[in-house]
């Protein structure tokens, strides 16, 4: 039996995912981020600390599936809208009296199984992700041009303009990490280790892209009808890479590379396939793997069986084909979503959440104990992620600081806060974090002389200038204010201890350029 557990990835910064990792040409950004990249963060904690055999148990021998990572709203996570769903094209697909985009269930239909009224012409929905409940998930995303950097006169490098597409600071996103039996307990929980707190993800992460937070979470997975008769669909929530006899890349459907049984037939009046082909980039090996060619996700799969499968046959086929480790392969079986012409979509789960009785809880010291224990884990959780934004606004205002002054991307200037600084500030937000309102004084008081970070006469670190009108104290003491006060002290101590074991802040200051 496998065990799956659930992450949520919150993006702090703009996160760059390109869908080819081709150098020329506009880079258009995938609205999900890949298994690929998960797994390449836990590689990049974990690989040197474990023996060869281990590593290749963890990220290579498929036992242990990083998924893609999907939008979520927050309540519900998203999957890629299925290939085979349908709306009359010009006429409106959203449900009356909502505000946020929730299909109409009655205006989307299968046309292999319900043809539309004559003169309607069927238009494919293809973007986004959709929810249980027919909540309709688009990923934000934004367009930035940059300029290379010419490092001997610091200014524009000429005729070498290009542009980023990231997905949008603030989204979050779910994925699942599937575990088959054979992992022991310790491996597993430093694997979780590994993928939790803040990372870096996507392209062009030394500069102002890509960080996030992961926290472990709680997700529900698709509901599935029982797969008894002998008619077998498969909705592909991830690409899928299937291999014919002599290991060439197949892209139609067959029982053999399924694992289906022999004589099954793929139906393909009723199947809905898009495929693609790309080549990843090992930024490991600093080269490029063999080309893919994938049947894309959200596609829908339709075969015939010559019997009915048993529920070992039904686990199997949830994962299938290669490159499983990093997210492809992943299908739902037979989903209640398309059962029917038309989907049957699930309450929202604020009226699922409205409709249950409210329990009261037995008042015990067990329980007042357990209570206390889960608001000191959520401060904790809550005080992680203050740290985290707290540490990515005061990057970007040394990155700031660096373009002001001429720097090339992804350079630090010399003069910025030293490790002692850190550490200094550091002390002050531990000894006063019941105390929010004495530990600003004692930061920034303007009328107290011993202020570590006064703007005027302090030291010349914490007065280094992002602009020329803000300097990075008053960027700092900003950031703070939109602190919760009952978290100020700890989020600035931890950020403070991330600061200072971060090593392009300890490079700049040995005079190494980040």
């Amino acid at each position: 039996m496998s065990q799956t557990l659930h992450f949520s990835i919150k993006l702090l910064s703009n996160c760059i995912v390109s869908q080819s990792s081709a150098t020329a040409g506009d880079h258009d950004c995938l609205d999900y981020i890949p298994g690929s990249a998960l797994l390449g963060v836990a590689a990049s904690r974990l690989y040197t600390e474990l023996t060869p055999e281990q590593a290749d148990l963890l990220f290579h021998s498929g036992t242990v599936r990083f998924g893609d990572a999907l939008p979520t709203d927050g309540q519900e996570q998203g999957w890629p809208v299925p290939l085979c769903w349908h709306q009359i094209k010009g006429e409106n697909i959203y449900a009356a009296g909502t505000t946020s985009k929730r299909l109409a269930a009655t205006a989307i239909f299968d046309p292999s199984r319900s043809k539309p009224e004559e003169g309607k012409q069927p238009k494919q929905l293809r973007a986004g992700h959709v929810t249980a409940s027919g909540q309709l998930l688009m990923a934000e995303k934004e367009y930035e041009l940059k300029t290379a950097i010419n490092a001997q006169t610091g200014g524009a490098a000429e005729s070498q303009l290009f542009g980023y597409q990231s997905l949008k600071a603030g989204q979050q996103f779910v994925f699942a990490l599937t575990i088959d039996a054979g992992v022991d307990a310790e491996l597993v929980s430093r694997l979780v280790a590994s993928l939790s707190g803040q990372v870096l993800l996507g392209r062009s992460r030394s500069a102002q892209f890509g960080q996030a937070f992961i926290e472990q979470t709680n997700a529900a997975g698709l509901a599935e009808a029982d797969a008894k008769g002998t008619e077998l669909r498969l909705w592909l929530l991830s690409d899928l890479a299937l291999l014919d006899d002599f290991g060439n890349p197949l892209l139609t459907p067959t029982a053999k590379a399924l694992g289906l049984p022999e004589g099954s037939q793929w139906q393909e009046q009723g199947s809905f396939i898009r495929t693609r082909s790309y080549t990843p980039f090992n930024a490991k090996r600093r080269s490029y793997d063999p080309e893919r060619q994938v049947i894309s996700r959200g596609s829908v799969l339709v075969l015939e069986l010559p019997r009915a499968l048993n529920e070992q046959e039904v686990q199997a086929l949830r994962f299938a084909g290669q490159y499983q480790e990093a997210g492809l392969g992943h299908i739902s079986v037979n989903p209640q979503l398309l059962t029917q012409a038309s989907p049957q979509f699930a309450p929202p789960m604020a009226d699922a959440v409205a409709a249950q009785p409210a329990v009261k809880e037995p008042d015990s010291l067990l329980v007042r104990v357990l209570s206390a224990r889960a608001v000191t884990q959520d401060a904790g959780v809550a005080v992680e992620h203050h740290a985290a934004e707290l540490v990515r606004s005061i990057q970007q205002a040394l990155q700031s600081a660096a373009r002001w002054a001429g720097l090339p991307d992804g350079s630090y200037p010399a003069d910025i806060p030293a490790r002692t600084q850190w550490g200094e500030v550091r002390s002050i937000a531990l000894t006063y974090s019941r105390q929010p309102k004495q530990m600003e004084h004692q930061l920034f008081g303007a009328d107290n002389a011993h202020a570590v970070m006064r703007e005027r006469e302090g030291q010349a670190a914490w007065r280094l200038e992002l602009n020329a009108k803000e300097k990075l104290a008053g960027r700092i003491r900003e950031a703070l204010s939109h602190i919760p006060d009952e978290h100020k002290g700890q989020a600035l101590a931890h950020a403070c201890t991330q600061l200072m074991s971060d090593k392009r802040l300890t490079q700049t200051q040995q005079g190494g350029q980040a």
